[in-house]
């Protein structure tokens, strides 16, 4: 393919205070522009088509007007820059000689709302498909999200087997995994999980979860208490607010609580990820259906697909799939 010397690219125009705002006036929060692909990669570098977009909660956090650096774990994005985002993207030009990457190379690494980047070779892991796999499930169960619930489960909850564990977003990109490596890797006695619907409370269910609760019944708070009897000994915690409030009364005394958010140390990544394989090859590990993917014709719908998130549209991982 012939190769490209602009990309159409989402940048971050007016910081929100409150509601983003998806018009295209002045005051919009997300402007499309067209910029200029340097003409020549570095040495260090790949200039990749982005194929799969991962849309994620935190991305929230990142634009928000007045934020505090010292309280995320990523840098606040400044207006006039990219919308930054994780990204599986096919390597279109190597920069330099390598023996790591080469053309055509399908990578996980960090892009931005646009068709193509130039991103660093260091920071691009090439992805080796696993038969009867999606490489999408790189963004979801076997990437992040899925790193995310098994440290989580395993460093800060340090699950025994024979306990009972609360998943709050359960139906999401980190609590589906939760839910099934609870139940089907560490053994836990009993799985509740708590859902925004009902369709999601039957999706947990089909996963592994032994109750699957919608907190928006007007029984939920009976249900939750009915659900843990002899209450839990562990909380994965998804969402915070109400439903932190509430299963705060569900836990044992000296209970662990795991306030989910992002692996900001990849130390452990290889290690983790093994294990994830290992369990989706034990049949342990369900993909299907753990991911929700919305494919566009272009750049124009990217931010109106992100704020799905937002109105619990997403079953599992929300994904955009770029032509």
């Amino acid at each position: 393919m012939a190769i490209p010397t602009h990309t159409k690219a989402w940048i971050l125009q007016n910081k929100p205070e409150t509601a983003v705002n998806f018009s295209s006036t002045g005051d919009a929060t997300f402007a499309l522009k067209t910029l200029e692909i340097p003409p020549l990669v570095p040495e260090d570098s790949l200039l990749v088509k982005i194929i799969w977009i991962s849309n994620d909660p935190a991305q929230r956090g990142w634009i928000q007007k007045g934020m505090d650096p010292k309280r995320s774990y990523s840098r606040p994005v400044e207006e006039g820059e990219i919308m930054p985002s994780r990204a599986l993207a096919q390597v279109i030009v190597v920069g330099g000689l390598s023996d790591t990457h080469k053309e055509a190379d399908i990578v996980l690494t960090s892009t931005g709302w646009a068709e193509y980047s130039v991103v660093k070779k260091a920071a691009s892991q090439v992805i080796n498909p696993i038969p009867g796999v999606p490489l999408s499930a790189f963004l979801g169960p076997l990437g992040h999200p899925g790193l995310t619930a098994y440290w989580g489960l395993v460093d800060v909850l340090k699950i025994q087997a024979g306990e009972t564990i609360i998943v709050s977003g359960a139906a999401g990109a980190v609590g589906n995994v939760v839910v099934q490596l609870a139940k089907n890797v560490f053994g836990a006695k009993k799985v509740v999980a708590i859902v925004g619907s009902n369709d999601k409370a039957e999706y947990v269910r089909s996963l592994g979860a032994d109750v699957a609760l919608n907190y928006k019944s007007p029984q939920f708070e009976k249900e939750l208490t009915e659900a843990t009897p002899g209450y839990s000994e562990i909380f994965f915690d998804n969402v915070g607010g109400h439903i932190l409030h509430l299963v705060l009364t569900r836990l044992k005394r000296h209970g662990r609580i795991a306030a989910c958010g992002a692996i900001s140390n990849y130390k452990h990544r290889p290690e983790g990820l093994q294990a994830l394989i290992s369990a989706l090859e034990e049949n342990k590990l369900m993909v299907k259906g753990g991911e929700t993917v919305v494919e566009v014709s272009g750049l124009e719908d990217i931010p109106k697909v992100w704020h799905r998130l937002f109105e619990g549209k997403n079953q599992g991982k929300l994904l955009t799939k770029l032509p």
